[in-house]
């Protein structure tokens, strides 16, 4: 593949090392030098840089306006399927952006929507409405269930990935309802590795917000658990959860303070004073 573009090898190349090589190492006598040793020592983050670098500009090709290309759109899928292995810096934001862009059959490049903002911005208003829209024409939001679907089957790094996604998805109000994200939580709960469920955890206070019927599923599901990591996960949510649906957050204490693991217990205790 870069031996038949050799010059996108090399731009792909120049923004791998742009983007990892620090700026301190431009300061030494020798930045070139340097660089070179920095760059070897993780060959590893290069390579998944240019993947992911080929990967939006398969994906930007399939979805021009003027000349889309469909062969590119699915084997850049394929490839994004494939780089999304491990919940790396690089999977999670880049990653997310891709998904983003697939489901709403937007060209990546550039964040087609926004987290919605909080009274604590300056930007906030209330009567703000959310413009943006999920289309569901030409199967974007086939293309992302699908891809969801398929990180949901994998392994546990694959699904802790997962859940860093649908964690930023719940930032977006357009993809809420179009992905379905409270009723993917609720079965996703059902069964899942306790380093999963822990990741899940993370999520409640927002699912809480955007759909308290499936949060209160969710959370029915994991308060089940009994594993340390889990337990101790929804110690350090306490505070959060009790903002957000004080009635849950109180439940939750109560449940914390029977458990076994002394650190949720003290956690749980110390949430009080949010009361």
């Amino acid at each position: 593949m870069f031996t038949v573009d050799r010059a996108g090898f090399e731009r792909h190349l120049s923004n791998a090392r742009e983007s990892i090589i620090p700026h301190r190492l431009g300061l030494t006598v020798d930045p070139e030098k340097e660089g070179e040793r920095w760059l070897l020592r993780r060959l590893e983050d290069v390579a998944r840089i240019i993947l992911f670098d080929v990967c939006e500009g398969w994906l930007a090709a399939s979805l021009d306006a003027d000349a889309p290309d469909s062969a590119r759109w699915y084997i850049g899928i394929a490839l994004f399927n494939g780089l999304c292995n491990v919940p790396d810096p690089i999977a999670v934001n880049r990653g997310y952006h891709i998904l983003e862009s697939i489901a709403l059959t937007h060209p990546p490049g550039r964040w087609p929507t926004r987290p919605e903002a909080g009274p604590h911005q300056m930007d906030w208003s209330p009567d703000r409405e959310v413009k943006m829209v999920v289309r569901a024409e030409g199967g974007g939001i086939d293309a992302a269930h699908w891809l969801l679907d398929q990180m949901e089957m994998g392994d546990v790094e694959r699904r802790i990935l997962l859940i860093h996604w649908l964690r930023a998805m719940l930032e977006r109000p357009s993809l809420i309802e179009g992905m379905a994200l409270g009723k993917r939580f609720e079965l996703m709960a059902q069964a899942q590795p306790p380093e999963v469920a822990a990741e899940m955890v993370g999520c409640l206070p927002r699912l809480f917000e955007t759909d308290p019927d499936s949060g209160d599923t969710v959370l029915a599901s994991i308060r089940t658990r009994s594993e340390g990591v889990v337990t101790r996960a929804l110690s350090v949510e306490v505070p959060a959860l009790l903002r957000v649906t004080p009635d849950r957050g109180i439940l939750l204490i109560d449940h914390l303070l029977s458990s076994n693991d002394a650190s949720a217990r003290a956690s749980a205790t110390s949430s009080l004073k949010e009361l």
